[in-house]
């Protein structure tokens, strides 16, 4: 028992260019919005010093849990600089569309893949995503591949085709990866902003490219605030998301 006393002091002592880890800088001011019910803000709202390496990260954009981001690394203190540096991986979409829009009364997707493998298994999971705002229920069903890794969809057997949003499609390889999308032409599977073209190739990529993304943000410490300076990261060019959005200031928290 008296060694543990002993271990837990020497962790509380470590020093944050004069504060003690474990600490905590806290903002949770939210961005002023109209509609506090769809209230959303991405920041990070909290800044954790696990120990003398470790940080976490905290993004709650919304009241709801399932919303909540967390961003693990390390941390050291350089010339009165904090550096936080953590990293995640990024990889290759495994599938990628070509579109072009014929006469035919129907949609057709032929698929393939990346080093021209033949399809063994034809079978194939469909679900037609309908626009949110028109409250359909989305559809699924399975069915197959023609010979020639084809499937047709005639018009007149999608219900509800003029509030079609999207096609989702998922497919085992070969090799017993599971490859799955939407086919759509915007960012946003569930509103339809367009109808689709009707000709698809979809090409499945057997070995995607995986790529690790590393990112350094800064901060400076004054009077019990932690002030961002900086974040930036490597270049990826699968990485789609932002940097990561911070407040001007943080307040420490008694633990």
């Amino acid at each position: 028992m008296k060694n543990q006393i002993i271990l837990l002091i020497a962790f509380i002592c470590v020093s944050v260019n004069g504060q003690k880890t474990p600490a905590s800088f806290v903002n949770y001011d939210r961005l002023p919005t109209d509609n506090p019910l769809f209230d959303y803000d991405e920041r990070i709202s909290s800044i954790q010093f696990i120990s003398d390496n470790e940080f976490e990260f905290w993004s709650r954009p919304m009241i709801s849990c399932v919303t909540w981001h967390e961003y693990k690394g390390n941390w050291i203190n350089k010339n009165d600089t904090i550096i936080f540096s953590d990293r995640y991986e990024v990889q290759e979409a495994d599938s990628h569309f070509k579109f072009s829009k014929q006469s035919d009364n129907l949609y057709t997707l032929n698929f393939k893949t990346d080093k021209n493998s033949n399809l063994k298994n034809k079978s194939i999971e469909i679900q037609y995503v309908y626009d949110f705002g028109s409250e359909i229920d989305d559809i699924e069903f399975e069915t197959v591949l023609d010979h020639n890794a084809v499937l047709n969809l005639p018009f007149q057997n999608i219900p509800h085709l003029n509030k079609l949003a999207s096609i989702r499609f998922e497919i085992i390889l070969g090799n017993g990866e599971k490859r799955y999308g939407y086919i759509t032409d915007h960012q946003v599977v569930n509103k339809r902003v367009k109808k689709l073209p009707n000709q698809i190739t979809i090409t499945l990529i057997e070995e995607p490219i995986k790529e690790w993304v590393y990112r350094t943000t800064k901060a400076l410490y004054f009077d019990g605030n932690l002030k961002i300076i900086s974040t930036e990261k490597t270049q990826s060019k699968f990485d789609n998301d932002e940097n990561l959005k911070f407040k001007d200031l943080y307040k420490e928290r008694s633990l």
